[in-house]
Formats: structure tokens, C-alpha cells, sequence
């Protein structure tokens, strides 16, 4: 509905007509402005789901997928009954996995991406467990068992046809580490650390 009105008319037509989207163009001198004003209040008949709008392609469903694949049953044993609920391994795997995908390792930053990222929020079912205990679970039970399910995600991965390993490719390149720009990775030491676990 466009409505051509000075302010007071247009707070009076709001008052009566709270629902509809009203177009407003505003006088000013010569020009004019459209504004789309929208109601504040608009109920919905369904509610939208967020998690709709993450495309079918993107990595997080891929980490989904792969975290659905793995065996966690020596995880799960370690919990002990009684006291109260704790956040599901399965969910907090997915959520480490994709922080460790998005380059995130403080767990600050991942509690803060639980409550802000999309993605994030997908994974934990829109659970938002805190830094202490993503640091716990982190450094506590999967202290011995995250090389175990890293090679298992590789694994799965390549079930999945994500990755090909019949040709690994080592040459003597220097690459700069991340963490410091001292510190280069050379070819000796990536064979005598990576290729054993291949």
C-alpha cells in the first residue's frame, strides 16, 4: 500500500493498520525518499528454518556426515552415570572438528561461535556448551583418542571419495609455519612424523 502522508498520518494509519507493509514517501523539498517500513510486531503462519539456509555443499555438512561415520563407543564408555546431563561427545566432536576446520582453537572463540555462528549452531543442535567445557572435553577425553579419530575421519573421507590417497607428494620445499615465520617444516621431518600414520 503506498501512502503518500505527512508523520502524524502515518503513526495514525500504523496505529489502525499494524500488520500491513506500508511503503512511505517522505517530502522533502523536491526529492523524494521510499522507505519500506515494515510492521514490528508481523506474525508468521511457519516459522523459518535457519538451518535452511546452509547450502547442501558446505563443509559443515560434510563434518556432519564424517562425525556421523565414526565409531565413538570407547568415548562414550568413559562417561559415568549419575550427576547431572552432559552435552553428547558426538556433538561436541562435530563442534571441535569444524572449529579446527575454520582455523578456531580457543575455546573462548568457540563458545562465542556456538552462540553467534549458524554453522556453529547447526552442529551443537543449538546446545552452547562453555570454554571450560570444550577445554575439558578437548584435554580430557579425547587427550589419547583425537589421532584415532582423525585417521578415521581420513578414512571415512575417502570413502566418501572426498580424498584420494594413492599418491602422496613430499618434495623438499621449505614452508613457512603458521605459528612462527622462524620455523620452516623440512621434507626429512615430515617423513619421519606424517608418513607413518599413512
Amino acid at each position: 500500500m503506498i501512502i503518500d502522508v505527512l508523520f502524524s498520518e502515518f503513526i495514525e494509519h500504523c496505529a489502525q493498520h499494524p500488520t500491513q507493509h506500508v511503503v512511505l514517501i517522505l517530502k522533502k523539498h523536491t526529492s523524494k525518499k521510499n522507505l519500506t517500513l515494515l510492521p514490528l510486531y508481523a506474525p508468521e503462519l511457519f516459522p523459518v528454518n535457519i538451518f535452511d539456509k546452509i547450502p547442501a555443499q558446505h563443509p559443515v555438512r560434510l563434518v556432519e556426515k564424517v562425525v556421523d561415520g565414526l565409531d565413538i563407543s570407547s568415548i562414550i564408555k568413559e562417561y559415568k552415570g549419575g550427576g547431572t546431563s552432559a552435552y553428547h561427545p558426538r556433538m561436541m566432536i562435530k563442534v571441535l572438528f569444524y572449529a579446527y576446520l575454520e582455523n578456531l582453537y580457543s575455546c573462548r572463540k568457540i563458545e562465542k561461535a556456538l552462540q553467534e555462528n549458524i554453522h556453529f549452531m547447526y552442529l551443537s543442535g543449538q546446545s552452547t556448551p562453555d570454554f571450560r567445557t570444550i577445554n575439558h572435553f578437548r584435554s580430557k577425553v579425547l587427550k589419547d583418542k583425537l589421532q584415532e579419530l582423525f585417521k578415521e575421519v581420513v578414512k571415512l573421507l575417502q570413502d566418501l571419495g572426498c580424498v584420494s590417497l594413492e599418491v602422496q607428494y613430499i618434495d623438499g620445499t621449505k614452508i613457512e609455519a603458521n605459528a612462527n615465520r622462524h620455523r620452516f617444516v623440512w621434507r626429512k621431518s615430515v617423513e619421519k612424523k606424517v608418513l607413518p600414520y599413512i
